[in-house]
């Protein structure tokens, strides 16, 4: 009797085991048939110069989803797009042009110091109402604030990616820049504290600027704001290498640390 009553157990525990597995499972499909997921999945999940496999998919996905989970409606971002289907770079005025366009009030304000790169985004989004262009260096721009009929705009995702990273030139000084072999290079055996040593010159001006539009824009975000940073992987710690010691300073939870790291109030 004991034996049946253990064995009765068992089958019941494994039956509910079951229900939970295949609650998550149509969770997760659920999760990959959502719009974003869907329309972005594999343009984004693919960049040839990044270790980490998801590429920018899973980065954009985290900060957008965080954005709309905590009420967002304004999305600033340094650095527009540069190209029609720039993938390898992220697209991102369309991505986060998209988005607003999915939310009542959403609106995003790229910022860009090239005229030129304004006016191919401007084409890319199609001059929608929802996205204002601002021709302004990013630092300023974020110093002075974005006036929206007389009252300055708080930011709930803030993306930074105006200053590109110098990687091939960083590459040049310690091999080869091309595939294949890129990985070879003895750049990527080097620790971080090494680089940045040795190649301030080089890698500093970007992690400067990038400190400094976080610095500038901290005055703009709110309890609920994400930050999003590109490049941050990067030999000598990237784009992000200063920005994530002083939003860690400031009590700011990393959430994710890839190609692009996401960062929340903690």
């Amino acid at each position: 009797m004991a034996c049946e009553e253990a064995k009765a157990r068992n089958e019941e525990e494994y039956s509910q085991e079951d229900e939970r597995s295949q609650e998550l499972t149509q969770h997760i499909d659920s999760f990959k048939t959502d719009w974003f997921y869907q329309k972005y999945h594999d343009k984004l999940i693919v960049n040839p110069y990044d270790p980490f496999p998801a590429g920018r998919f899973v980065t954009m996905q985290i900060a957008i989803n965080l954005f709309l989970q905590r009420g967002g409606t304004t999305i600033v971002e340094t650095g527009c797009q540069r190209e029609k289907e720039d993938w390898g770079a992220g697209c991102s005025t369309s991505v986060f042009a998209d988005v607003v366009s999915r939310i009542e009030k959403g609106r995003l304000f790229s910022i860009d110091n090239e005229e030129r790169h304004l006016s191919i985004a401007r084409e890319v989004v199609h001059n929608a109402s929802h996205v204002e262009f601002i021709h302004s260096d990013s630092v300023e721009a974020l110093r002075y604030g974005i006036d929206t009929q007389g009252s300055y705009a708080t930011i709930d995702l803030l993306y930074l990616d105006s200053f590109d990273y110098p990687l091939f030139e960083l590459c040049d000084r310690y091999g080869t820049r091309s595939d294949p072999g890129y990985r070879e290079n003895p750049l990527f055996q080097m620790s971080d504290r090494q680089i940045t040593a040795h190649n301030a010159d080089l890698i500093g001006p970007c992690q400067v600027h990038c400190l400094n539009e976080v610095q500038f824009a901290y005055q703009w975000l709110t309890e609920r704001s994400v930050i999003l940073i590109d490049d941050a992987n990067f030999p000598g710690g990237g784009k992000a290498r200063l920005a994530r010691t002083w939003l860690a300073e400031q009590g700011w939870c990393m959430v994710l640390d890839a190609h692009q790291t996401v960062w929340i109030r903690n």
